[in-house]
């Protein structure tokens, strides 16, 4: 059963922003943000590509992989390069890496961790 919408209004009986629906519009709009969102790989034998992919925008990062205690390392566009590289707002910068990175790690490092630094995200075995 449908019920009618709160009305919200001041002491003039002025309508008033109804504050729960705009937070609920905020938050239901911030989660199809991040469904929407998806990491594709590409292999190219030692070399590859990572692709971040959000609705019809894409951005392509250089994945390698490491020796030693390094699983591969993915290289990022610099904060000065951010926007020119990715078409992506630099406030979106730190959101779309963390997001890679977890993605990557579930997806292709599970046994190891990572470090994100101003160019790259490196993975490394866990080994004790």
């Amino acid at each position: 059963m449908d019920e009618p919408l709160i009305e919200y209004r001041d002491g003039f009986g002025n309508l008033l922003p109804n504050e729960d629906l705009i937070l609920r519009d905020a938050v239901l709009k911030k989660n199809m943000d991040i469904i929407k969102r998806r990491v594709e790989y590409v292999s190219q034998g030692r070399c590859g590509k990572v692709i971040y992919v959000k609705d019809s925008h894409k951005i392509t990062f250089y994945m390698e992989r490491g020796g030693g205690n390094c699983i591969f390392y993915l290289d990022i566009s610099s904060e000065s390069q951010w926007k020119k590289n990715t078409g992506f707002s630099l406030e979106r910068r730190d959101d779309i890496i963390h997001f890679i990175a977890e993605r990557i790690q579930n997806d292709q490092a599970s046994v190891g961790h990572y470090k994100i630094d101003v160019t790259g995200i490196v993975y490394y075995h866990s080994w004790e």
